[in-house]
């Protein structure tokens, strides 16, 4: 890799690459490019509420646009458990639900009629040891590197745009300027109970973590 370019922002994650292939051979591989998992808990805007990052992925090659396919895992405290949920029934539709209708349901955190589960369905997953569940997705694509030859790849997608709560002016986790953190003391001498909000966005900045 010669090159990274990356752009950050609640709106678009955009990131531009350089590859060299300095052998004298055509490199085929596949390319997977991983997403940071989702939770049942995440809240978004109700426009694009638990969309999906990997659905919005476009992927360029020299300029031109590469077919993308994907693969997702549900894991529990971070154990992948997505067998374990085939076994008792559930369809792929139901487990990689991006609004978590079945396992919220199970799990007694909302009621619904759109998913109908065994008694049996709804033991098993109750069962499942965890406080933490969440989707994850790759999305991965087959790539020719041509020999003695440079390439631009270049991927786009809209982000998940988390929501967090701060209470103090010096949180340390928001990144605020000391414009924002003065407004947000004044605030708060004023109102205690008063608070700010801030959008986060997730990025795995290791290159080859996938």
């Amino acid at each position: 890799m010669v090159s990274e370019v990356l752009e950050i922002s609640t709106s678009k994650v955009k990131v531009t690459y350089h590859f060299l292939n300095t052998s004298a051979h055509v490199i085929r591989t596949t390319v997977a490019f991983p997403m940071p998992a989702f939770d049942s808990g995440a809240r978004y805007s109700e426009d694009d509420r638990n969309q999906r990052p990997v659905d919005s992925l476009r992927i360029y090659a020299g300029g031109k646009l590469v077919p993308v396919q994907k693969s997702a895992v549900f894991l529990v405290d971070d154990k992948n458990v997505t067998s374990e949920l085939r076994k008792i029934g559930l369809s792929d539709k139901q487990i990689f639900d991006p609004e978590f209708t079945c396992i919220d349901m199970a799990l007694g955190l909302q009621d619904s009629e759109n998913c109908a589960l065994t008694p049996q369905q709804l033991s098993a997953i109750k069962k499942m040891p965890g406080n933490k569940w969440q989707i994850k997705e790759t999305a991965y694509w087959e790539q020719v590197f041509p020999a003695h030859t440079g390439i631009e790849l270049v991927q786009e997608y809209k982000p998940f745009v988390g929501v967090n709560f701060v209470y103090e002016s010096e949180d340390k986790a928001a990144c605020l300027d000391q414009g924002t953190r003065r407004v947000i003391a004044k605030r708060q001498e004023e109102d205690p109970a008063s608070s700010a909000t801030t959008l986060s966005v997730e990025y795995i900045l290791g290159t080859g973590r996938n």
